[in-house]
């Protein structure tokens, strides 16, 4: 059988060949896109091994995660748990601290009372040993002269020109007797029924010159002169208590003022107080004595007439003057003189 070139048919020949490269073509294409396609599938199942494997991969780090999440919230509520128990010892140690604070602090408050308690009796007992010493020596010894004076003129041991001349005598050992029993009664009352005062206005000058009044006998005796230089003040006081501290600090200066000496007693007003001084041109007081007298102690000397005392006098003062928002202090001088000092409050 000859072929269409043996023929010289070259347009069969060239169209059978074209037919033959399209389906020689053909069959390429198709072996090739099958190639392809074998090629995709095994591209395919490796790409799914690959994330099968990569999705076992992140199964088994997601489970590796939860594990640690789950050990991480264990171990968490284990330090809550512990944290938990921990607060509450802690909160009830601390509660029990503060109960044992409280009875520390009620023991202390208590030790507390019963020290000032046993200083309060103390006190007390101090205060009566002195009312016993005072009561004993100083009331005592006048009265006892009173008594044998009387004795020994009943008796008729002394006549009636001698018993004048100790009447005198007596007459001025009664009135310290009865400004000392004045002072006693109301020291006795400021240290047992912790006496209050009771402020109100009055004229400083007006309470000055009762208490220089009071005292016209002794120092019309004794030939002292008396300056009066308080002024016009008001002050804010217990008019009885400011008098008592007047008329021991007049009497203290009355009695170591050498006779024909001198008295001073004044008064400015400050910002809000009055200052007050009594002074004297007398025999002084040492440096050594004058401590003494603002220490608490009761200390008596005696005056230039031989004047008693008891010391009690200037602690009712100090005392009586603070009680009503003042001070008291002093100056002295031995052979010179003392100056007393306090202040009042004003209205």
């Amino acid at each position: 059988m000859l072929t269409f070139k043996q023929k010289s048919d070259f347009n069969n020949a060239s169209t059978y060949l074209e037919k033959y490269i399209a389906l020689n073509d053909s069959l390429y294409n198709q072996s090739r896109n099958t190639q392809i396609a074998l090629l995709e599938n095994k591209y395919n199942g490796v790409k799914i091994n690959l994330l099968i494997k990569e999705g076992e991969l992140k199964d088994k780090e997601i489970r590796s995660q939860q594990q640690k999440t789950l050990v991480s919230i264990g171990g968490l509520l284990v330090f809550i748990g512990f944290a938990f128990l921990l607060y509450r010892g802690n909160k009830r140690t601390r509660l029990i601290n503060e109960k044992l604070e409280e009875k520390n602090k009620e023991i202390i408050d208590r030790g507390e009372k019963l020290r000032l308690q046993a200083e309060a009796l103390a006190q007390l007992n101090l205060t009566k040993d002195k009312l016993f010493s005072i009561i004993s020596h100083d009331l005592r010894a006048p009265l006892n002269s009173l008594s044998g004076l009387l004795e020994l003129n009943e008796r008729g041991f002394i006549n009636e020109s001698e018993f004048k001349v100790h009447i005198v005598e007596l007459s001025k050992n009664t009135n310290r007797t009865k400004e000392l029993l004045s002072n006693l009664l109301h020291w006795s009352s400021a240290q047992l029924k912790k006496e209050r005062p009771t402020p109100e206005k009055f004229s400083l000058k007006n309470c000055v010159d009762s208490v220089v009044m009071l005292y016209e006998k002794q120092t019309g005796e004794k030939a002292i002169r008396v300056i009066n230089q308080v002024s016009s003040e008001w002050v804010w006081a217990d008019p009885d208590m400011v008098s008592l501290v007047l008329r021991n600090l007049f009497s203290n200066a009355l009695k170591f003022c050498k006779p024909h000496g001198s008295i001073t007693i004044g008064s400015a007003a400050e910002i809000d107080q009055v200052k007050c001084f009594v002074k004297d041109d007398g025999v002084g007081i040492s440096k050594k004595n004058l401590a003494q007298l603002f220490s608490g102690e009761m200390v008596s000397t005696k005056g230039t007439a031989n004047e008693g005392g008891t010391g009690l006098g200037l602690q009712l003062c100090i005392e009586f003057i603070q009680k009503n928002g003042g001070q008291l202090w002093a100056d002295s001088e031995v052979a010179v003189g003392s100056t007393f000092w306090f202040t009042l409050p004003m209205p």
